[in-house]
């Protein structure tokens, strides 16, 4: 038998999610570091292809390792999120 936080939270939210239009993407198959970055689960192509739709540029894989890296280090200011929130501003203008 699952884990109680399985069936009671983790499969419900799923179900929830996809029910709104979210695909459920696993990183069982997934290199950590290489397709996704390991401290986030943030899946680099697809971070790449939205913030290139966003903001209508061309960045690279590289950019885009490089803007996690910068947005994990504003996650770790104890600011309630306010650097995380203007960096975020600061892309989005780009």
């Amino acid at each position: 038998m699952g884990r109680p936080e399985d069936s009671r939270v983790k499969i419900p939210a799923l179900v929830h999610l996809t029910r709104l239009g979210y695909t459920y993407m696993s990183i069982k198959d997934k290199e950590r570091n290489i397709d996704y970055d390991g401290d986030t689960n943030i899946f680099y192509s697809q971070f790449l292809d939205a913030i290139n739709r966003i903001n209508q540029t061309e960045l690279t894989l590289a950019d885009a390792k490089k803007i996690i890296g910068e947005l994990k280090i504003k996650l770790d200011n104890d600011d309630l999120g306010k650097s995380f929130f203007r960096y975020c501003n600061q892309i989005l203008m780009e």
